[in-house]
């Protein structure tokens, strides 16, 4: 019964106000408050990759989206280098906006280094060596820097390292098998 009153509608709802005037006339008048979901922006979960990696950033809460690197749009494909936050703002239809961060940490993938290809004569043994890495696996199952290979055919090797973060890398030599040399100058005669 005041002139003034403060609501708080959860849904959409039309108030309306009735006075009465001098001679016991009554007028109305109805007034709508719309009620609009609250804008909550949200740019995803934090998450990592090894570098060299690619990851899809989603963001979600509203109509329209635009990151710190200026794109726009929902989705984002990002390759840091290094750990990156990034930051969007998203809009709804009624001009408000909202900001969300997502961090993408980068977790060193091993900078690992093999021995040189070779070539080796049939029935003779050589090292193949890995550096750079930690944890290694040969495509042989042997789990050491260095493995003494005998192979009798041209074989190329495999040989991975996974970092303390998970991230892996691998890299491959190759060793060519050739026969065996051996001089022939027929033989003995007489003359």
């Amino acid at each position: 019964t005041t002139a003034s009153i403060i609501v708080s509608p959860t849904v959409t709802t039309t108030y309306t106000v009735s006075s009465l005037g001098e001679g016991g006339c009554e007028k109305t008048k109805q007034v709508a408050v719309t009620v609009i979901p609250e804008l909550i922006a949200n740019s995803g979960d934090d998450a990592a990759l090894c570098s060299g990696e690619s990851i899809t950033l989603s963001a979600s809460g509203g109509i329209s989206y635009t990151w710190n690197t200026g794109a726009t749009g929902s989705e984002l494909t990002v390759s840091p280098i290094v750990t990156t936050t990034y930051t969007v703002t998203v809009e709804d239809d009624f001009g408000n906006s909202d900001t969300d961060s997502v961090t993408i940490t980068v977790n060193e993938t091993p900078n690992i280094t093999v021995s040189d290809d070779i070539v080796i004569i049939d029935g003779e043994s050589t090292t193949l060596f890995a550096n750079g890495g930690a944890n290694y696996t040969w495509s042989t199952n042997e789990t050491t820097a260095s493995i003494i290979v005998t192979p009798t055919v041209t074989t190329s090797y495999t040989v991975s390292s996974i970092a303390p973060s998970g991230c892996e890398a691998s890299e491959q030599v190759t060793v060519t098998v050739i026969p065996e040399l051996i001089a022939n100058s027929g033989d003995d005669a007489a003359l």
